[in-house]
């Protein structure tokens, strides 16, 4: 610029001139703040004069918080949790230079805890429905905990979550306090209200299955609300062929028909206090039991009863009719034992012992070859029936015996396989009245083994017998004849399909059996032919019987009643080779048989039902059977007989068939 001055008289002059002008330093002084604990990013308000200031700086940093400079500004923020005092400093900076550094006073108050929702009445509770309220808190330092204080009975408060539920028992206005505590300690409470009052229940629909013949209770209040209930009230009720149903208060027990199949749905309603709710429904499915009449198991253990009850009888036939063909010759009356045995369930009392001879009796009878090899018997056998009947009788008019059966064998019913183990034994003692006649008592004893199937059903029977038998033998025609007695029982467990338990029952019974056998002996030097008819019958009574161990699956057995008749045909025949050291006799058989009677009905039911609703068709033995047997019998010098014998047997149109062996001793005291 330039400057001109001017005198008194006018005189001028100039000069020119520069000017320089400079900027004041900023100045920063002391200043304080308040912000609120848990905050964040509060922006401080600074204390500055002098020149502008174009930038601040934090100069120490606080001691409980974060200062951050941005600008001309800066911003704070407390440590979390952190109430109280704090503080920093800040200087102010230009193009002049910097201020002095100032401090900055920070106080950080702590938050109000608050609760929510917030004191006062809350949503109304209804009596005998569950409740609900959750509670929370704000400000503070988490986490919370919640107590009460004066909660009504039934409630609880969950202390983590805040979360008030319980069920309301009595009408009314129900207070309590509940108090809330963060983390630093402190402590906010508010006062609250809870208004209860009564409803009206409400049923809940229900479906449940029970098997025929059952019984089932439940609670018709279970789901339902309102509560506590005062009663219930049917609102239908069963037809008697589905079942009945009984209440007692709103505990329910229906009884399901023992017929009974399909659904039945009852209505109810419950009461309390307060109302009556309206109609539910219980909705009953009725499952039917299975049929025993249609169960294999069944099927197979009663079939397996039947079969072992037929193998008593013809076991203790079979031992006192070979008794009675060996008291055709004279010498029979003597001291036997023979034992038979069986792996495929024959019924082998076609295997002979031809130990006994008597006068007519040829060579190949073995006990009697040996009295033809050391007393010369041939005359003797050919004599007339004149001359036989002058004979005087052999020495010891009386004489005991045992015969064995042993029978392993397997057959297939109703769909089940059943392998059984048959033994039956006989003991006589007979007496020689004159050369034609002979009569005898006898006892037997039988037991049987069935397994039924492949899932563990069996049976286990046992028979004692009594028998009285005769022959009368004139000439070569016979007549022989027993009758007999047999006590029974049997223990079976039967596997039900249903549970998979084991039903066990046991039963006895009495069995009549008897036979009739005659026939014609022709005779040569060495060889004997006879052929003969028999008729065989037996009937069985086996009384009622209640299973046990199977709950609902028990059966209740009626008493069962058959009869077994079968007509034999046969022929057999001998022939005798003497050797230097022994008698050897070949034999053999060929026999038919027809039984006319093997099944029979069994009715059963379930035991809780008590009636015998059920039958079965109970299968016995092949019809029409036809029997080989061969054998090999040697008579030693020393009185020993010994034998050894095959029976084949073969059902005519079924699939059955049996295959017995024979071992046998006997010998002359």
């Amino acid at each position: 610029m330039s400057v001109t001055a001017t005198d008194n008289v006018g005189n001028t002059g100039s000069a020119g001139y520069s000017l320089i002008i400079g900027v004041a330093a900023p100045v920063a002084a002391a200043t304080s703040a308040t912000v609120a604990a848990n905050s964040s990013n509060n922006v401080v308000t600074l204390a500055l004069s002098g020149g502008a200031a174009t930038s601040v700086a934090v100069v120490s940093a606080p001691g409980h918080g974060v200062a951050v400079a941005s600008g001309t500004s800066i911003r704070y923020t407390p440590n979390a949790g952190f109430s109280g005092s704090d503080s920093f400093t800040y200087s102010a900076t230009n193009a002049s230079g910097s201020s002095a550094a100032a401090s900055v006073s920070i106080t950080v108050t702590a938050s109000a805890l608050v609760l929510s929702p917030a004191a006062g009445a809350l949503p109304a509770a209804s009596v005998g429905t569950a409740y609900r309220q959750v509670f929370s808190a704000n400000g503070g330092i988490s986490p919370y905990r919640f107590s009460a204080t004066g909660l009504p009975a039934g409630f609880g408060l969950d202390a983590s979550s805040g979360s008030l539920s319980g069920t309301p028992t009595s009408m009314g206005s129900l207070s309590f306090s509940i108090t809330v505590t963060d983390a630093s300690g402190t402590r906010a409470s508010a006062s609250y209200s809870l208004t209860t009052s009564g409803v009206a229940p409400k049923g809940a629909d229900t479906t449940i299955a029970v098997a025929a013949g059952q019984s089932v209770s439940l609670d018709l209040s279970a789901g339902a609300t309102g509560g506590p209930f005062t009663s219930a009230t049917l609102l239908d009720t069963p037809a008697q062929a589905l079942g009945s149903a009984r209440l007692t208060g709103t505990a329910l027990e229906f009884t399901a028909a023992a017929r009974a199949s399909g659904t039945v749905a009852l209505r109810f309603t419950l009461a309390n206090a307060w109302g009556t709710s309206q109609p539910a429904t219980l909705t009953l499915q009725i499952n039917a039991r299975t049929d025993p009449s249609r169960d294999a198991e069944v099927a197979g253990v009663l079939s397996a009863q039947t079969q072992s009850a037929q193998q008593f009888a013809r076991a203790q036939i079979s031992n006192f009719t070979d008794r009675l063909e060996q008291l055709h010759s004279l010498d029979g009356h003597r001291n036997v034992f023979n034992l038979r045995f069986n792996p495929t369930q024959a019924q082998a009392r076609t295997l002979r012992n031809p130990a006994d001879v008597d006068d007519n009796q040829t060579a190949l009878d073995p006990l009697a070859s040996v009295q033809a090899l050391t007393d010369n018997q041939q005359r003797v056998m050919h004599a007339s029936s004149a001359e036989k009947g002058s004979q005087p009788l052999p020495n010891g008019n009386l004489s005991v015996w045992t015969g064995g059966y042993v029978d392993f064998g397997s057959t297939r019913n109703s769909g089940e396989k059943v392998s059984s183990t048959t033994v039956g034994i006989s003991s006589g003692i007979d007496i020689r009245l004159s050369n034609a006649l002979t009569l005898g008592v006898g006892i037997g004893l039988g037991n049987d083994k069935s397994d039924i199937g492949s899932s563990g059903s069996n049976s286990r029977g046992t028979s004692y017998s009594v028998a009285a038998y005769g022959s009368y033998h004139p000439n070569a025609v016979f007549l022989d004849g027993m009758l007999g007695y047999s006590r029974l029982q049997f223990d079976s467990e039967r596997f039900v399909i249903d549970n998979g338990r084991y039903a066990k029952g046991r039963r006895d019974g009495d069995q009549l059996f008897g036979s009739l056998s005659s026939g014609y002996e022709v005779k040569g030097p060495n060889w004997l032919v006879s052929p003969y008819g028999r008729l065989d019958t037996s009937t069985t009574w086996l009384r009622g019987y209640k299973e046990s161990n199977a709950d609902s699956y028990n059966l209740d057995y009626a008493e069962q009643r058959f009869s077994l008749v079968s007509g034999v045909a046969g022929v057999r025949g001998q022939y005798g080779v003497p050797l230097s050291w022994a008698y050897l006799t070949l034999r053999s058989r060929l026999e038919f048989s027809h039984t006319f009677n093997s099944d029979s009905t069994a009715r059963m039911g379930y035991l809780d039902v008590g009636d015998s609703t059920y039958s079965i068709t109970t299968e016995g033995f092949g019809d029409n059977r036809l029997s080989t047997s061969l054998g090999i019998d040697l008579l030693w010098a020393s009185g020993l007989s010994t034998g050894i014998g095959y029976q084949g047997t073969r059902a005519i149109g079924e699939q059955s068939r049996s295959d017995a062996f024979s071992l046998r001793a006997a010998y002359r005291f």
